[in-house]
């Protein structure tokens, strides 16, 4: 049991704001907001705020004995590593391998750069030491120790602080590495990181990558978890991982911190959620700049290989997506389409509403619309700091872009139509987001609740759910420092891994990884101060199909029942499954979780929040009179019907027209749809400037998870790590509507491969139908480059309606050398196999044999046709993705609808070329 007679503080500390959740001894639940910088007042923002909660000046000592525990979450580590402010820190690897972590992989993140940049890396110096084991275990060239301890000692002296040791097969073979860290310990070297302890994986680069980031984080979150433990005595003080557990202060690692934050608000979301009942949840967490969203359906979902800040880590970490729409995104109209975003206008200038000759932003159009009411905000702007919110700047803000939409367009709209417009594309913006975590990886979006939290979330929340087609959403209690409150309802969790690469049939491997990583999660947990009967672990496997890269995480059990998980989920993600590819084991991960009393969550008593005026208006479609409540007037009313707003400490949640709002028995606010929204018919005439943009957007997703399902089923390092692959949608007559912005060089030659299809195939395909073309005379760049197309037959129509297609670089298609692009070749024969109108699938048959026999009954044949299958597989699943997406928007939207903003995009795209062929 909890000890009700002292103080708990569950604190987020952000890059701005630090939010704390304080149980007293009385057992009630209070939030608090405190800037987290703020030198002239405090020198830590957490301790700062327990002592002012607790009303113990800062010149007296903390009163440990009054706290029973202090649970953190906090920026530092993501801080020291977009400001590159880690401890310098040296990289031991094998020689010949200094410039493997600055070589990298080969993805490319930005392919449209003009002059593209790296990330610097986070080492300051490397040093390669002559040593090798080889992958069977085998020592080729014993480890050096004299050049080993010189290296030390030079670096040593120079003032490097941080040691990151990973050599060729470290991760399994682990001698040498544990030498080189003996070595590095006796020269006095006190951050010390070996890649087979930070990440027991295969892959050099990944594995060294994580082990340098831990190396360059570990001291600098060390020195504030010392600082706080230092200020706060013998109080029990835990963190939060990446991973979504706590870890006591002396277990909290660099590698485990960089996501400490949003994991405590994902934990929140989770336990809320159950409280109501709710299992299955997709959190929206919108702030000022960006919206965070993620998916639980009863068991917290984590990636394995994660980029942050520039930096690759292969850590569990809980997975979040990340769109840049919050309510400071910019507003703008151009090229005729209402756009919001990327960009952000940030706390200074801030919304043209802030009064300090900022743009407009989606805060802007909330004002405008009466969502927001500038009584009920606190005089904290304005130039000095002390005015309200200026909706005079907004509205002149507003006028300025309808005059430039009358100039264009030569119509009027109204200030209010204009705000709803830009509403509306930043709601499709962060649908598409929570698309991404559920919708693209098989889930039945319908079966969800939208759970809101963030400063903004509230705002939009009902309009989001309404783009999903989600009926139920959650408003939890704190929902506006969820991320605090979920550090005191995690539990102490810790994860241990170990690298099998095996067949799932090698059971003794499995079984072996699954004794040694359930006896190192356990003795972890055990080591803070965790009792061994308290503690329960979960083991997962994470399998693949041989030749493949992604992984599915399953729970461990026998064969039969891994290979049917497996499936199950392969299919549910990527449409597919291939029974006759072995599955392989990629590691074993045990999961250790310490069983104790959560504490029950309720509302939090609403105070000193504004009164109303009692005539306030929001528009929807037209100005409607909406009532003002405090969460606290809820909780007494059976429920309210929309429109409505709920203020309360924190967060605004608008009730939009057509949703009730309810109490839940646990304190959450519970949102319902009176009745299913149904979708008008629109104007196929003239093209919306706003649903111009939507479309535009919605083409442009419908490309990009094709490509996402590409990348994570290829097989060939071509496509899936070097995503040398493009996707992209095309109307009936084969013309190009949204290419996602894959590789430059198949930009416009795809539509040519679809428009030879379709003159060649004219009247003769059927549904299930899928064709191949690499011929350059067919569209076709070179022939390693291949198109698949998909031809999409909706309803009954007998002629394909669109199509999708995808072209991959594949690694070889035979020719007179490998690679198939000789430069010596005098005919297109001596560059490899040519297809120029294949019929790669029928009636929903992969034609393996006819495949196969193509590429090796060649006069100079592929040299990996097994490899070009699978590529190929990968490609038809990617179509069958973007058909099954392209027909949801027909359900959605109509027919009519799709085909003319199709025609409108493309007329959009080759006016907004024009006018920049004009400016040049």
């Amino acid at each position: 049991m909890q000890d009700k007679k002292k103080w708990q503080f569950w604190i987020d500390r952000g890059g701005t704001f630090t939010d704390v959740v304080t149980q007293s001894p009385n057992g009630t639940l209070t939030s608090h907001k405190y800037l987290s910088e703020n030198p002239d007042l405090y020198d830590d923002a957490a301790v700062f705020a327990m002592r002012d909660i607790m009303g113990v000046d800062t010149s007296a000592p903390f009163p440990s004995a009054d706290v029973h525990s202090i649970k953190m979450g906090t920026t530092v580590a993501t801080n020291a590593l977009l400001e590159r402010d880690g401890e310098k820190t040296l990289f031991v690897t094998t020689q010949g391998f200094a410039d493997v972590l600055l070589i990298g992989q080969q993805h490319r993140t930005d392919l449209f750069a003009l002059k593209p940049t790296r990330p610097a890396p986070l080492y300051s110096d490397v040093l390669e030491v002559p040593e090798r084991i080889l992958a069977d275990g085998t020592i080729r060239l014993a480890l050096d120790t004299d050049a080993l301890t010189h290296g030390l000692e030079k670096a040593y002296n120079a003032d490097i602080g941080s040691v990151a040791i990973a050599f060729v097969h470290g991760y399994r073979y682990t001698q040498h590495e544990e030498i080189a860290a003996a070595i590095a310990r006796e020269i006095g070297f006190t951050q010390i990181s070996v890649s087979h302890q930070v990440s027991p994986l295969m892959k050099l680069v990944p594995r060294g990558d994580t082990t340098v980031a831990d190396a360059y984080l570990s001291p600098v979150l060390r020195h504030y978890v010392d600082k706080v433990k230092n200020a706060v005595g013998d109080v029990p003080l835990y963190f939060m991982q990446s991973n979504g557990g706590l870890a006591e202060a002396g277990s909290f690692m660099g590698k485990d911190a960089v996501l400490s934050g949003p994991a405590g608000g994902i934990v929140g979301a989770a336990k809320c959620a159950a409280q109501e009942g709710h299992s299955k949840v997709i959190g929206f967490d919108m702030g000022g700049t960006s919206t965070d969203v993620s998916h639980y359906a009863g068991r917290f979902e984590r990636v394995f290989d994660t980029v942050v800040a520039g930096v690759r880590m292969t850590v569990p970490m809980m997975d979040i997506h990340t769109v840049a729409a919050g309510g400071g995104s910019i507003c703008k109209y151009a090229d005729g389409r209402f756009q919001v975003g990327p960009d952000s206008a940030g706390s200074d200038p801030g919304p043209a509403c802030y009064g300090r000759g900022g743009p407009v932003t989606v805060t802007d159009c909330n004002l405008l619309l009466g969502r927001l009411q500038p009584h009920l905000f606190p005089a904290v702007f304005g130039k000095d700091g002390k005015q309200p919110l200026d909706a005079h700047a907004s509205r002149t803000a507003f006028q300025h872009i309808a005059s430039q939409i009358a100039a264009e367009q030569g119509k009027s709209l109204s200030l209010e139509a204009i705000a709803e417009g830009f509403l509306a594309v930043a709601v499709e913006h962060m649908a598409r987001a929570i698309k991404r975590v559920s919708v693209e990886r098989g889930h039945n979006i319908r079966d969800y609740s939208l759970l809101t939290f963030g400063g903004a979330g509230g705002q939009h929340a009902c309009q989001v759910a309404d783009a999903l087609g989600i009926e139920t959403v959650l408003v939890p209690p704190f929902s506006g420092v969820l991320s605090a409150l979920g550090m005191g309802l995690a539990e102490q969790r810790t994860i241990a891994e170990q690298a099998v690469e095996e067949p799932i049939s090698e059971t003794r491997a499995l079984v072996r990884a699954l004794r040694d990583t359930t006896e190192q999660a356990r003795n972890s947990l055990a080591g803070q101060n965790v009792s061994l009967s308290a503690i329960e672990t979960v083991s997962h496997v994470r399998i693949k199909y041989e030749g493949t890269d992604t992984c599915l995480s399953i729970p461990f059990g026998n064969q039969s029942e891994m290979e049917s998980a497996f499936a199950r989920l392969h299919k549910t993600q990527f449409g597919f499954t291939e029974p006759d590819t072995p599955l392989i084991a990629e590691a074993v991960e045990t999961e250790a979780i310490a069983r104790t009393a959560n504490a029950k969550v309720t509302a939090e008593q609403q105070i000193d929040l504004p009164s109303a005026r009692g005539d306030e208006q929001t528009y929807q479609n037209g100005w409607h009179p909406t009532p003002i409540l405090s969460r606290d007037a809820l909780t007494s009313r059976s429920s309210i019907n929309g429109p409505a707003i709920i203020l309360e400490k924190g967060g605004t949640t608008v009730l939009e027209r057509g949703w009730r709002a309810e109490s839940g028995d646990h304190g959450s606010i519970i949102l319902r749809r009176l009745a299913t929204k149904t979708h008008a018919q629109k104007d196929t005439e003239t093209a919306d400037p706003v649903l111009l943009e939507i479309f535009n957007n919605l083409f442009m997703s419908v490309a990009e998870e094709m490509g996402g399902v590409l990348a994570k089923t290829a097989h060939s390092v071509n496509v899936k790590e070097r995503l040398d692959f493009s996707c992209a949608v095309f109307d009936a007559e084969g013309r190009l509507v949204a290419n996602a912005p894959h590789m430059p060089v198949h930009l416009g030659s795809m539509g040519d491969s679809v428009t030879a299809i379709l003159e060649a195939r004219a009247g003769q395909m059927q549904a299930g139908d899928v064709f191949m073309v690499n011929d350059p005379s067919a569209g076709g760049t070179h022939l390693p480059d291949i198109t698949v197309i998909t031809p999409v037959f909706y309803g009954e129509s007998n002629h394909p309606t669109f199509f999708v297609a995808s072209r991959g670089h594949h690694a070889d298609v035979g020719g007179i050398s490998p690679g198939s692009m000789p430069s010596n070749s005098q005919t297109l024969e001596e560059e490899g196999v040519c297809f120029t109108n294949f019929h790669l699938v029928k009636a929903g048959q992969f034609q393996t044999e006819a495949v196969r026999d193509a590429l090796t009954g060649h006069v100079y044949p592929a040299r990996n046709p097994a490899q070009n299958i699978a590529d190929l597989k990968a490609q038809v699943a990617a179509n069958a993705r973007g058909v099954a997406l392209v027909e949801g928007l027909v359900d959605y939207y109509s027919l009519d609808t799709v085909n003319a903003y199709m025609g409108f995009v493309r007329q959009n795209a080759a006016d907004a070329v024009r006018s920049v062929i004009a400016r040049i």
